[in-house]
């Protein structure tokens, strides 16, 4: 219950930031989306915002966090009062197309936060084998409680965090922030709420892309938006807790939506007053958030104009698309020009850093959610394989045979998008070939940040399914999209099985450290031991303070002489000796977990000997 009540506020937070001005900035013919737009809007403002106060060096977003949120606010309620008209055509209660991805957006949160909801009494940080949720919890820590140049604690020893915010992620974690300060919460709790409300805001606005884009009948734009809510790929990837990602993918379906209607809008004051924002505001988000997909997003949308130029499209069209990439790109780099190198310099890194982990190529059968027992995305072998995927290339090449006889520009749209996605994807598959075959860490990103695209391209033949056609090739082809959603839902629920058997948390005992923040007797503190998680979160906690770690893991946490005047120490069960000692001028009692106790270097200074004795 617990989860659920940050997650409602957290998630009504975005869409009332963004609704005032999703109401008076979005186009007319894109108002019916608004509401679904809307949170997108609200978190590029907030990224956008946020990014001059925290350049400008001040304080975190404890200190003014409300005077961003004010303003976006009263917006929102002034536009309740005055453009009651326009509101009530974003939020149409009897229109299917505005309940459909609501009820399904409904449904997916809640199989997607099943593990939380039935492991934990408390909302908490959880992941199911990636340590990385804790370094985007420690720069959220940091743009919350600290500025830009603090030399506080373990920040004056090693600016790490302040270095991973100016040029790696910033979107994410500030918007953890941002909204911890606001509702009152720290932002550990928050991390994976923080993941799955924008994976449902995704969810949101593919139905509205595939409306409006793959040109999909209501029913069957429910269906692909149903497989998407319930990607076991996307389950996998949300539990690794890829943050910025996940909003990056959000963003670049919004960005897309915009793109398109704006090379069919005929009017060009629309493009100059209404469009150019918005794409602002979303290449702003990507910019900051996932910088280094930028400009792979800004190459499929190239690859779309000249695909219109060489199939003859209308030349108006064309030049509205050039105008908005080159605006909406060129705007949002003026407004902080040091980006634009950046950016450049951060896909270049990408490209030669090796990270992560080995994952194999994805076949047809994965990357659609064939999973079935394989959650940790270790594919199966043998004819089984074999004949799904065989069945999905064929779905695939029936609906582009289809789309080809009933919209040549909608055939032609998919094969540019279909073929620069997996183009992509097979020059880093191989690229990251080991003995295990192809496939690596790269190519897995790169697939799954673009998998919306990739469904609704795939499932082309269900576009014009209508239920109550007759015929036995629509009772055929019904039976199988039921069978690929069965088949979807059965895989991720696989996924989420395993998250709930095996994960890792943040125990409420070591939540309990933020005491020791306020501890003056404690200035420094020697992190023991050679657990990976628990290093992490202590030091996330225990920012405040000087910090000596006795194991190196990584983000500026190297193993170093501990100089430490407290050793911070875990009592594991069984151990009664320790558990017995009593608090004392050496021993800080933290809980049932923790305590404190004088390095022995310390300790034999006269005056705590003395203490002690």
């Amino acid at each position: 219950m617990h989860y659920f009540l940050i997650s409602l506020p957290y998630f009504l937070l975005y869409i009332l930031l963004g609704l005032g001005v999703s109401v008076w900035i979005c186009p007319a013919v894109l108002r019916k989306h608004g509401v679904f737009i809307a949170p997108w809007i609200g978190y590029g403002i907030v990224v956008l915002w946020g990014w001059y106060a925290y350049k400008m060096d001040l304080t975190g977003t404890d200190g003014y966090a409300w005077y961003l949120a004010a303003p976006l606010l009263l917006l929102t309620f002034l536009t309740v009062w005055f453009k009651r008209r326009e509101l009530k055509e974003m939020i149409r209660w009897r229109d299917r197309d505005f309940l459909a991805p609501l009820i399904i957006g409904v449904v997916c949160f809640f199989i997607v936060s099943l593990p939380y909801i039935m492991q934990t009494s408390q909302a908490t940080a959880m992941s199911y084998a990636n340590n990385d949720i804790a370094d985007t919890d420690s720069i959220a820590s940091f743009l919350k409680e600290f500025n830009r140049t603090s030399t506080e604690g373990f920040l004056g020893q090693r600016p790490v965090f302040k270095d991973l915010a100016d040029s790696i992620i910033f979107g994410g974690p500030y918007s953890i922030a941002f909204a911890a300060t606001v509702l009152k919460l720290e932002t550990f709790p928050l991390q994976n709420v923080s993941l799955h409300v924008f994976y449902i805001f995704g969810v949101f606005i593919l139905y509205s892309f595939l409306r409006e884009v793959f040109v999909y009948r209501p029913l069957p734009a429910a269906a692909v938006t149903l497989l998407f809510g319930t990607s076991p790929v996307l389950y996998y990837t949300q539990y690794q807790t890829f943050q910025a990602q996940i909003i990056g993918m959000g963003l670049s379906i919004v960005l897309y939506l915009l793109f398109f209607f704006g090379m069919r809008e005929k009017n060009p004051w629309s493009i100059r007053l209404s469009y150019i924002p918005l794409l602002v505001l979303m290449n702003w988000g990507i910019a900051y958030t996932y910088p280094h997909m930028l400009i792979i997003v800004c190459v499929l949308q190239a690859g779309v104009l000249l695909l219109a130029a060489v199939t003859g499209q209308e030349r108006a069209g064309v030049v509205r698309g050039v105008v908005l990439l080159g605006l909406g790109t060129g705007i949002m780099l003026a407004l902080y020009p040091p980006r634009a190198q950046e950016l450049a310099s951060m896909f270049w890194q990408r490209g030669q850093v090796e990270a992560g982990w080995f994952i194999s190529w994805l076949f047809p059968d994965f990357l659609l959610g064939f999973t079935f027992k394989h959650p940790d995305l270790v594919p199966g072998g043998g004819w089984k394989r074999v004949l799904i995927s065989a069945g999905l290339l064929w779905l695939l090449a029936s609906g582009m045979l289809h789309t080809f006889g009933k919209d040549r520009r909608l055939f032609w749209l998919a094969i540019c998008l279909l073929g620069m996605i997996l183009g992509g994807y097979a020059l880093l598959a191989f690229a990251g070939r080991t003995d295990k075959g192809w496939g690596g860490y790269k190519s897995y990103k790169f697939v799954t940040f673009f998998l919306p695209i990739l469904l609704a391209v795939f499932y082309l033949r269900f576009r014009e399914f209508d239920w109550r056609a007759q015929g036995y090739r629509h009772r055929l082809l019904a039976a199988i999209g039921v069978c690929i959603i069965i088949i979807n839902t059965y895989s991720a629920f696989r996924v989420v099985r395993m998250m709930q058997k095996t994960h890792k948390t943040v125990s409420g005992e070591m939540a309990d450290l933020k005491k020791i923040r306020q501890e003056p007797r404690v200035s420094s503190i020697n992190i023991l031991g050679a657990d990976w998680w628990a290093i992490l979160w202590e030091t996330d906690i225990l920012m405040n303070k000087r910090l000596y770690f006795e194991t190196s893991t990584y983000c500026g946490r190297s193993a170093s002489a501990l100089e430490g005047e407290w050793d911070l120490i875990r009592l594991m069960p069984g151990n009664k000796e320790l558990a017995a000692l009593p608090e004392s001028d050496s021993v800080i009692r933290v809980n049932t977990g923790y305590l404190l106790r004088k390095h022995p270097q310390a300790r034999s200074r006269p005056e705590d000997l003395k203490a002690e004795d």
